[in-house]
């Protein structure tokens, strides 16, 4: 797997640095991240970012349905107390990234433009597979405070608890009082119940936007701004 990025520098005759990252379902966002960095620096013109999933053989049905993990419906249900896992999905997306000024100069088409990024862990939950709800809010407030924006801001939301099983949304919803996506928002946001926060689950969805693994990072990237 080391060598995906470089076939893509191979075949495009790219010479800028060429990285695969593995994550796992961070994957994407955090090699997106990294791109945006090196723009910010100055060490790239542009950036390629690239995901994919691919559903080749089914060898990893096995260890997953054993470990719990898989829906037997093969959809996920996020937030709802009938959740039974995830569903797997398929993904191959890939984005390229210009500081604003060179994409307009260059007249190319904008879809979107990235204010920020920043990572961090969550370091140790109830389970490996669990976020922490106050490491997430943490990095958020800290983001926005670099940034110079106020949470109010927020009008779109992409959620992420695919992984959880039964016993475990019950546990989440419990201890974050959430009962409905609508309520995620007071994890991060503290948005006021008069503010409208459009929030949005991409495992369910159709099937090849369910849980896409290492590609899924980039395609609710891009989902948000088709939305």
């Amino acid at each position: 797997m080391c060598m995906a990025a470089n076939r893509i520098s191979y075949f495009f005759n790219l010479s800028g640095n060429s990285i695969a990252m593995d994550t796992a379902c961070s994957s994407t966002m955090v090699a997106l991240h990294q791109a945006v960095r090196a723009l910010q620096h100055g060490d790239s013109g542009m950036a390629l970012v690239c995901g994919a999933k691919l559903i080749i053989t089914p060898n990893m049905f096995v260890p997953s349905t054993e470990l719990g993990f898989l829906s037997p419906s093969g959809r996920s249900r996020s937030f709802d107390v009938e959740a039974d896992g995830y569903g797997r999905g398929e993904g191959i997306l890939a984005l390229l990234l210009k500081p604003i000024k060179n994409a307009i100069d260059d007249g190319d088409p904008i879809r979107a433009v990235i204010k920020g990024t920043r990572l961090n862990q969550d370091g140790r939950t109830q389970g490996i597979t669990l976020p922490s709800a106050s490491a997430q809010k943490e990095n958020m407030e800290r983001l926005y405070t670099e940034l110079g924006l106020s949470p109010r801001d927020i009008q779109y939301l992409e959620a992420h608890v695919g992984n959880l099983t039964p016993s475990r949304i019950h546990q989440y919803l419990t201890t974050h009082q959430l009962r409905a996506p609508e309520q995620l928002v007071e994890i991060g946001w503290n948005c006021p119940q008069s503010m409208q926060c459009l929030v949005t689950l991409v495992e369910i969805g159709p099937w090849w936007l369910a849980h896409s693994k290492v590609a899924l990072g980039i395609l609710r990237l891009a989902q948000g701004w088709l939305a």
